[in-house]
């Protein structure tokens, strides 16, 4: 999961420096952090279904 959004944040601090523009890095960040959440969600329900 720290891996997941380290690298979303990581991505996009270095997007928003070549593209030059103030979002991104927020942007992939959340987005990073919302999967996290999904994969984890549905590893927790696989192995309750198990």
């Amino acid at each position: 999961m720290a891996l997941t959004i380290f690298l979303g944040n990581f991505a996009g601090a270095w997007l928003d420096t070549k593209l030059s523009t103030s979002y991104l890095e927020e942007t992939l960040t959340l987005l990073a952090v919302f999967l996290s959440m999904y994969i984890i969600i549905r590893r927790v329900n696989k192995f309750n279904a198990d």
